[in-house]
């Protein structure tokens, strides 16, 4: 999860999706409340670690802020050296993320495919969005916290990307690399916030309209394939080649006419397979251990 909300157009919330994990994380987010601090004056600090399911939110988030820290470098690197197969490999994963759900999901009455249908706009319009020029203040960076986690725990819709769209995308990776203490305590107390109101309103839509909400989802992932689309041109912000907004999309001859480099087909269908085949070993073992 922490891989996917560095790059822009791919969400965490699809990785907690695919792994069978994301039920537990909205709950587990939703019991941080005021039963939690009843429970903290009256049974103790172990009972509301309990009630809380502190264990499992410590450990994902330690390896959601582990790799954050750890391969921001990486992930810029392969961007920026490898983008081909990396955005073939997240189109492979993105594509079979939304079959399966769509399988598991089954779209039934006319609204589901309206939803279906509005989710694949939303994403594609969240896509056209000019970068805004938001100053990175203090009380700018909590609410772009507040929605941008909110985005994270959606899948097919990238919390990075609302960054990319308010123009914070530089300062929040610069903030992470160099550990720039105030502007993460402002971005993340603003997500923490988001992040415990919003998974109230998801986890009910997950009770009352699991295939209403199932089907926007998958509607936002089919949308952000445009998003994760190898053979992207775009010789306006030809320096910042992992952004994706106002990208072009080509064919890959097309690509390799205009941007004059290999286009990689055989290696990006290879990869585009290899994130397919992920993505089915997952749901294979979740499917496993469910049974």
């Amino acid at each position: 999860m922490g891989i996917a909300d560095l790059v822009p157009g791919v969400s965490g919330g699809t990785v907690a999706l695919i792994t069978g994990i994301y039920g537990e994380l909205l709950e587990s987010i939703k019991s941080i409340d005021g039963n939690a601090l009843k429970t903290l004056r009256r049974d103790g600090i172990a009972a509301a670690w309990r009630a809380i399911n502190g264990t499992w939110l410590t450990t994902l988030v330690a390896g959601i802020v582990t790799s954050a820290v750890l391969l921001a470098g990486l992930i810029d690197y392969l961007l920026d050296a490898h983008g081909l197969p990396l955005w073939s490999f997240f189109s492979g994963v993105i594509s079979a993320s939304a079959i399966l759900l769509l399988r598991r999901y089954r779209p039934t009455y006319w609204h589901h495919w309206f939803l279906l249908i509005c989710g694949v706009h939303a994403a594609l319009a969240l896509s056209t969005l000019p970068p805004m020029a938001l100053q990175g203040g203090y009380t700018s960076l909590f609410f772009a916290g507040s929605m941008a986690f909110c985005a994270m725990i959606l899948p097919g819709l990238s919390g990075t990307l609302i960054l990319v769209a308010l123009g914070l995308y530089p300062t929040i990776i610069t903030a992470i690399a160099h550990f720039q203490l105030d502007i993460l305590a402002a971005f993340g107390a603003g997500g923490i916030l988001g992040l415990i109101l919003f998974s109230r309103l998801l986890s009910w839509l997950m009770r009352v309209h699991q295939t209403a909400l199932m089907a926007t989802m998958c509607g936002f992932l089919i949308g952000s394939l445009k998003l994760v689309w190898p053979w992207r041109y775009r010789p306006e912000f030809a320096d910042e080649p992992s952004l994706p907004v106002g990208m072009i999309n080509l064919l890959p001859k097309q690509y390799a006419e205009l941007a004059q480099i290999d286009p990689a087909t055989t290696e990006c269908l290879v990869f585009a397979l290899l994130g397919l085949l992920l993505v089915a070993g997952f749901d294979y073992v979740s499917r496993r251990s469910e049974g």
